[in-house]
């Protein structure tokens, strides 16, 4: 084909190019060694220890990091709103599709199975006029982990 040899020649000609700058490409990125962990977001201003406080929990789940007593020591106390947001969170972010999700459902099953008081506050949490307002604006798959509870928590203390 009349061409090829000089559209072959010009992107081995681009692809052998050395970075301009001091031998490293800007947009490249080092890929994370192995085992290193990312530090968590961090909350600012006004609640941010509750933020914090609730992504742990959530995290805590969606990771597999907190056992299922530990959770509950976390939730027990907590009102029921926030247990149905964490829970129905892990529920629709998680969706059937995700890549994690028999790793983060199971979790889930355990805190819910393992300690039923959530379960029924979580219930209980279904019913505030909060919830409404949130599945009428949001869409809980849409939002990534910091984005949900730190807009929650916003709410909820606010």
């Amino acid at each position: 084909m009349p061409g090829e040899d000089d559209f072959v020649a010009r992107l081995l000609a681009e692809v052998s190019k050395a970075p301009a700058t001091a031998g490293e490409d800007a947009d490249f990125e080092e890929p994370e060694e192995e085992g290193e962990e990312l530090e968590p977001p961090t909350f600012e201003g006004e609640f941010s220890d509750e933020k914090q406080h609730a992504f742990g929990i959530l995290q805590g789940i969606a990771q597999g990091s907190a056992m299922a007593d530990e959770t509950f020591a976390l939730l027990k106390d907590a009102e029921p709103v926030l247990v149905y947001f964490l829970f129905r969170w892990l529920k629709k972010y998680y969706h059937k599709d995700h890549d994690d999700y028999e790793f983060v459902k199971a979790n889930l099953s355990d805190v819910r199975n393992s300690h039923r008081q959530l379960t029924r506050m979580a219930k209980d949490g279904e019913e505030d006029p909060m919830v409404e307002w949130f599945e009428g604006h949001y869409r809980y798959r849409e939002m990534s982990a910091f984005e949900f509870i730190d807009l929650i928590i916003e709410k909820l203390e606010g």
